[in-house]
């Protein structure tokens, strides 16, 4: 592949250490299986991604985690390598803003950031993105909550993650409003959900239960071997 058709998926993450992960979860569940199900989604989903667009990229936090990372994948029997690269500092428009810089810095001419709260998101889904980016300057997944699960770009535009009321209803709406008036191009996916309450938990589980994807029993098994029984009947 040469450099000009570099296209890269990356993952942010944080370390599922109990009580900085899937806070609101962990109200209703507990600090420890609240961690555990933050693991298993991003377990998924570099489960999902691994080789199939490259060598997945994780974006991951806090700068210290980078050794407890590694030895977890090395456990996961990976088919290829992941490349690990530290988020920058600041708020998230800029730590996605600095990992957007850096992948077209090393020759990326398209790239793609998921976070790890909707691990439903499919191959499917990650080749449609890179398909936008071929006419649009931008593609956006909205989730449900306002925010967005995916963003991809195909030139790096700093301007569109400035002025961002981050982690409220509206990062979606302002994001798209933003791009209106900066006239970029832009592509938008169907919505997912981000899983951060037990109610968006237990939908996804239903939907789970109903799905014959083996991608979606594998998570359902996954989800159900660290979640209390108390919560299993839905």
């Amino acid at each position: 592949m040469t450099a000009s058709k570099l296209k890269t998926l990356a993952i942010f993450a944080k370390y599922w250490t109990p009580g900085q992960v899937k806070t609101r979860l962990a109200k209703t569940i507990g600090q420890q299986a609240a961690s555990q199900i933050h693991q298993v989604f991003f377990r998924h989903l570099v489960a999902q991604f691994d080789g199939v667009f490259g060598n997945t990229i994780v974006g991951y936090w806090p700068p210290e985690s980078q050794k407890h990372f590694v030895r977890d994948t090395e456990k996961w029997n990976l088919q290829h390598p992941v490349d690990f690269q530290v988020q920058a500092d600041g708020d998230l428009g800029n730590k996605m803003s600095e990992h957007f810089r850096r992948q077209f810095e090393n020759g990326a001419s398209s790239t793609i950031l998921i976070g790890s709260d909707c691990p439903t998101i499919s191959q499917t889904t990650i080749r449609q993105a890179f398909e936008a980016l071929e006419n649009s300057e931008i593609v956006v997944g909205p989730s449900e909550d306002g925010g967005y699960y995916l963003i991809g770009m195909n030139q790096w535009r700093p301007e569109i993650f400035d002025d961002v009321a981050w982690s409220t209803a509206q990062v979606f709406s302002q994001t798209v409003s933003k791009l209106h008036d900066l006239r970029i191009s832009y592509q938008q996916l169907g919505p997912m959900n981000d899983i951060d309450e037990i109610d968006d938990l237990q939908q996804m589980i239903v939907q789970l239960r109903a799905s014959r994807s083996a991608a979606d029993r594998s998570l359902l098994g996954e989800i159900e071997s660290v979640l209390p029984e108390e919560y299993h009947e839905i």
